[in-house]
């Protein structure tokens, strides 16, 4: 099986999504991270998108759904700002979730979705919205 049986998007469209991507890395100050746009679906079955944050340092792959694209273009720029800001997010907890007992680590996790979720809301509105042809 070829690499491209497994792929998200053509050529064209990963092109886009990874420049579209890296833009809004950009405007939200996270240019100091090394972003991987990845061209193969999320492990999370029922997410849009998912960010995986390495252990060291600042890096991230950021992998999308079969169906992102389906998503109209405001739902596509909030779901991936909401990816960008789980990387803000590991500089306030970074490991202190190691540190926890198992039920704060899920509330720990819980509450930080919850802000991810209402900063992706409040911030896409300032972003442009993706124009993918």
């Amino acid at each position: 099986m070829s690499e491209h049986e497994h792929s998200v998007f053509s050529d064209k469209q990963f092109a886009q999504v990874e420049a579209y991507v890296h833009d809004i890395q950009r405007l939200v100050g996270l240019g100091n991270w090394k972003l991987h746009v990845t061209n193969h679906a999320p492990d999370k079955q029922d997410a849009y998108a998912q960010s995986d944050i390495g252990e060291v340092g600042m890096d991230c792959y950021l992998s999308f759904a079969q169906d992102f694209l389906e998503l109209d273009p405001t739902q596509q720029r909030e779901t991936i700002l909401h990816e960008m800001m789980h990387m803000w997010l590991q500089h306030l907890f970074g490991d202190y979730e190691l540190s926890l007992s198992h039920d704060a680590a899920v509330l720990l996790r819980r509450q930080a979705e919850r802000v991810v979720d209402g900063l992706a809301c409040a911030m896409a509105p300032l972003l442009p919205l993706p124009k993918w042809t």
